[in-house]
């Protein structure tokens, strides 16, 4: 059983348009991305285990699990085919895993991103312009969907970089084990706000609505995560315990890019000419 716990009380410059720096400063809304084979893992942490990775701004989101207090980490994977309605700058599909810590700000649910890896070179854009934690690995997404059945014969996301050397795979669908969706933490299905540590030590945020989730359980199959491992987040046996796994076959996400939290601590970085290849997406 579940129940919610209450919160206690480089630099570049370019003369680039001014479009381009009002994107930077304030963020850009009514933005749309087609996501597909979008997984989510959900896994229930010891509070104390990550009580200092969130800055004091943001409380973490704990709930009462089988009697223990826990805090709650989720990962989502999935292909982005880019996002529609931001013309200035095209965008291609691109492989995508995020990571994030859920946190209560200003008593709303809400995330803490942790990192997010992505398959294009677009992520080293879109660090210099928003310093958001985007990374560029090599990622191969193995993906077999059976029209007819509704389920998915093949699911694996391998990673690898700097940062991370990971495997997400599911193996069949499991609707009889473990929670449902409905059953976890309010954020799941309420949150969009995203927040995020700068490099100048100020806080970003970004908003991503991921709808309606409707997503089929399954099981996990071959799951490592080398950074969750070195962070102390997750043990390697951990990782192949998740509270949840779902797979939705297909939704379209509602984007704003970022914009800085506190305003007198944030710096304007404006990426030159092609270099501004962004991608937009959680």
């Amino acid at each position: 059983m579940i129940t919610r716990q209450e919160p206690a009380p480089g630099r570049r410059t370019s003369t680039k348009s001014a479009k381009t720096q009002e994107v930077a400063d304030k963020g850009v809304s009514n933005l749309r991305a087609d996501l597909s084979h979008f997984s989510m893992w959900v896994y229930a942490l010891p509070v104390e285990r990550v009580a200092g990775m969130v800055p004091r701004t943001l409380s973490l989101e704990t709930s009462l699990l089988d009697g223990r207090e826990v805090a709650w980490l989720s990962v989502l994977s999935f292909g982005d085919a880019g996002p529609r309605g931001f013309r200035e700058h095209r965008i291609d599909g691109f492989e995508q895993t995020v990571y994030r810590l859920h946190v209560l700000h200003n008593g709303r649910p809400a995330y803490y991103l942790l990192n997010m890896s992505l398959g294009s070179l677009s992520a080293v854009a879109a660090r210099h312009l928003w310093s958001m934690p985007w990374h560029l690995g090599a990622m191969e997404f193995e993906v077999e969907y059976d029209g007819k059945s509704g389920t998915y014969n093949k699911y694996r996301l391998r990673t690898e970089s700097v940062d991370e050397s990971a495997m997400w795979e599911i193996v069949g669908v499991d609707e009889e084990s473990g929670y449902s969706l409905s059953d976890l933490p309010a954020s799941i299905l309420t949150g969009s706000e995203h927040l995020f540590k700068r490099r100048d030590g100020s806080l970003g945020r970004a908003a991503i609505d991921y709808g309606k989730l409707q997503m089929a359980r399954g099981r996990a199959g071959a799951v490592r995560s080398e950074m969750l491992e070195k962070m102390g987040i997750l043990t390697a046996e951990e990782l192949r315990c998740p509270v949840f796994v779902g797979v939705e076959r297909h939704l379209q996400a509602r984007l704003t890019l970022p914009t800085v939290e506190t305003e007198a601590a944030a710096s304007r970085v404006v990426v030159a000419g092609p270099a501004v290849r962004m991608t937009v997406a959680a």
